[in-house]
């Protein structure tokens, strides 16, 4: 549920006792997480759901911590917010539960391998035919699914990666931005600053 939105009584089943446990997870800007290049409202998993069926043991002891907090119980309670997070996403993948954006694409096997090439080597000379080939698909067909898939084409998916890459390693101190543009698949710095402001809407100093 995206932050904000408030609970209403429709969204649940009157007369039964509910309790409601709410996470709040920090992913950092929209620019810098693709992630969020999708707005979920919401995402509803039925209680007969595989998805609910394997998150209820998280969801047991998630709850438990926080109706009788015991020495510890924040840490527990931290650590196990991450995992039921990291398994809920996971989950969505295997069940093709997001329709579009990075997890719907990585829910497509075919998809998934030219976005794990860009990951993996984003500095490579990638083209739409050599990441249609990784995806054992056409160049035509590969590019209709991935853009209707991930909301843009491949050519914009990479280029957002590797900004958004930069934009994190800038942040983290990494100051040598022509070495950057390089190691980042570009031959021009003017090419690669440019870019950084057109993707992420500051250009490279704004972040030292």
């Amino acid at each position: 549920m995206a932050t904000g939105l408030p609970l209403e009584a429709s969204d649940f089943q009157l007369g039964v006792e509910c309790h409601v446990l709410l996470c709040e997870f920090e992913f950092g800007t929209k620019a810098l997480n693709p992630l969020l290049d999708l707005e979920w409202r919401w995402v509803k998993v039925e209680q007969d759901d595989e998805i609910a069926q394997q998150l209820a043991p998280l969801n047991a002891v998630l709850l438990a911590e926080s109706l009788q907090p015991r020495c510890g119980s924040q840490v527990i309670i931290e650590r196990l917010a991450e995992a039921y997070l990291v398994q809920m996403l996971r989950l969505f993948i295997q069940t093709q539960k997001i329709q579009m954006g990075l997890l719907a694409g990585l829910s497509d096997a075919r998809l998934a391998r030219a976005i794990v090439a860009i990951h993996e080597q984003p500095e490579h000379a990638w083209q739409v035919a050599s990441l249609a080939e990784k995806a054992g698909m056409s160049r035509s067909v590969f590019s209709g699914v991935f853009k209707t898939t991930m909301g843009m084409t491949p050519m914009m998916y990479l280029t957002s990666w590797r900004m958004r890459l930069a934009a994190q390693r800038i942040k983290n101190g990494d100051k040598n931005i022509a070495l950057l543009s390089d190691q980042l698949g570009y031959q021009s710095e003017a090419a690669f600053r440019r870019t950084f402001k057109r993707v992420i809407g500051v250009p490279p100093g704004a972040l030292f």
